[in-house]
């Protein structure tokens, strides 16, 4: 490893960490002055980006799988291969990015109607979800660009840009939400443009430093064609990879209908808490995702002790600042939903969840750490395979049986997910374990290909 500095967790971890606080302060923010247009207008956006989030997978596919590939690359010292892997991730995600966002644009009704979206959130949540959807490509290119650069080691320019794209979506909400600076008032349309507008300036920017990113650069070749080896390469790593995630958004989008159909306040509370537990969630990730570009760059490196010993480190660092924001968030989380909104109905049902936050988190945190570890050293099959297992027949299964069926309402939703989380980090836990001392890459291959397939 040519510089144990820059690949260190903490060097790793602590830009990723306000990055993922900034995006999260911007999500806050943005829903506090959603909020302020109406609950319903809170709900069509949270709403909306649960199906964002759900038809993201097809880039997840190509980027989780890239990040990994360019990482694992460059810790073995051969960066022509990273930046072929690189040129190989923006060219997939222009194609289907532009694919996904024309797909929005013509079904934004459909898919809300699949969503089962209140009638007094429809017409909110249809018009955002046309508009920011419609820009999925942007979206799609800024997240290649940015796992990207990450992989290469350099954590700190993406941070830097999503404080430039805060800037910019902060003003703009200001300016159409409240008629600032001679805007007009445009409520929900303000914000959707708003959006779009801060993350295609954080496209542009994330481009500029990709192109510098690697030592030597790019060159043309690098871009001629798609380099066979390198695709499936990608693709082994990747597929399991946007299973997973996409079994985690898919379920998530179910979970999200059941809340539903609970009603408008259940639908409001249930919208309010995933923007406040995001804070624990955030950092617990930030050290998960470090860990990753870590542990997939010693790797490479085959340093495989090291690489071994690197998610222990990433679980207990996690779990000292998960357990602290998650204990915060118990003590001052009325405070923070009082700030969202004063419906009485609401924050019934919303504040007896913060005490079980405490132990959601912490779980989270233990799945996350081994999950990304695994998936760092290219063992993505059985990630994905006990991850979808569990999502469906516990999360989503046992979120219907006592959110609905008992009539437990969230509370039900927030026991399964519990549920969840401990039977994923238990397996994952136990396969990081039973690995010791990593193989090397190419007999990691060969596991990969004795797993049973999905």
């Amino acid at each position: 490893m040519t510089d144990k500095k820059k690949w260190s967790l903490w060097a790793l971890a602590w830009p990723i960490a306000i990055e993922m606080l900034l995006q999260f302060l911007m999500g806050s923010v943005d829903t506090l002055m959603v909020s302020h247009i109406s609950d319903y207008a809170s709900s069509a956006v949270g709403l909306s980006n649960q199906v964002l989030n759900a038809t993201s997978v097809m880039f997840m596919l190509i980027n989780s799988g890239a990040g990994i590939v360019i990482a694992q690359k460059l810790g073995a010292g051969k960066a022509e291969h990273a930046r072929r892997t690189a040129a190989i991730t923006i060219k997939a995600n222009l194609a289907v990015g532009a694919i996904l966002s024309l797909f929005i644009f013509y079904y934004a009704d459909w898919l809300l109607g699949f969503m089962q979206a209140p009638e007094q959130v429809l017409p909110l949540a249809g018009t955002y979800l046309s508009i920011v959807g419609s820009n999925t490509i942007v979206l799609s290119l800024y997240a290649a660009s940015s796992a990207i650069i990450r992989n290469t080691g350099n954590t700190r320019a993406p941070m830097l840009i999503v404080m430039g794209m805060n800037v910019i979506h902060l003003v703009l909400n200001y300016a159409f939400i409240y008629g600032a600076f001679g805007f007009p008032e445009w409520g929900i349309l303000g914000v959707s443009i708003s959006t779009v507008v801060s993350r295609t300036a954080a496209l542009i920017c994330s481009l500029a430093v990709m192109f510098k990113a690697f030592q030597p650069g790019f060159v043309k070749s690098d871009w001629k064609g798609f380099d066979k080896a390198l695709v499936k390469e990608v693709w082994r790593i990747g597929w399991p990879m946007s299973i997973n995630a996409a079994s985690w958004n898919y379920s998530q989008a179910i979970i999200f209908a059941m809340v539903a159909s609970m009603g408008a306040a259940s639908l409001a509370s249930y919208t309010y808490m995933n923007t406040i537990q995001s804070l624990p969630w955030l950092v617990g990730m930030s050290v998960a995702m470090a860990s990753q570009i870590r542990v997939g760059h010693l790797y490479g490196a085959r340093s495989f002790e090291a690489c071994y010993r690197s998610a222990y480190t990433a679980l207990w660092s996690g779990l000292a600042y998960v357990v602290m924001t998650s204990l915060v968030l118990w003590l001052a989380g009325r405070t923070a939903l009082g700030w969202f909104t004063s419906d009485v109905e609401v924050l019934k049902i919303a504040v007896p969840l913060l005490a079980v936050n405490v132990l959601l988190q912490p779980l989270k945190m233990v799945n996350q750490a081994f999950s990304f570890s695994l998936n760092a050293v290219g063992d993505t099959r059985f990630t994905a395979a006990t991850n979808m297992a569990s999502m469906w027949l516990v999360a989503a299964a046992c979120s219907y049986y006592f959110g609905i069926a008992l009539g437990w309402g969230i509370t039900g939703i927030y026991t399964a997910m519990i549920l969840d989380e401990a039977i994923r980090g238990i397996l994952v836990a136990v396969r990081w374990k039973k690995r010791g001392r990593l193989k090397s890459p190419a007999e990691n291959v060969s596991l990969g290909q004795k797993q049973v397939s999905l």
